[in-house]
């Protein structure tokens, strides 16, 4: 997955964040940061974000 994101983070700086050499070593890491952010986003949309489930 890192690698389709790489590419396109620099538009998004969470996604940048999350998706940091760093972070993107441990998968447990990246999940926590785009859980974190998908709540974050659908606070700030309300009903304009699919309700995906999150395992």
């Amino acid at each position: 997955m890192s690698d389709k994101i790489t590419p396109v983070r620099e538009c998004d700086t969470t996604l940048k964040s999350v998706f940091s050499e760093v972070n993107a070593k441990r998968e447990e890491t990246v999940r926590e940061g785009l859980i974190s952010y998908i709540n974050t986003l659908q606070k700030e949309t309300g009903n304009l974000l699919y309700p995906y489930p999150i395992p």
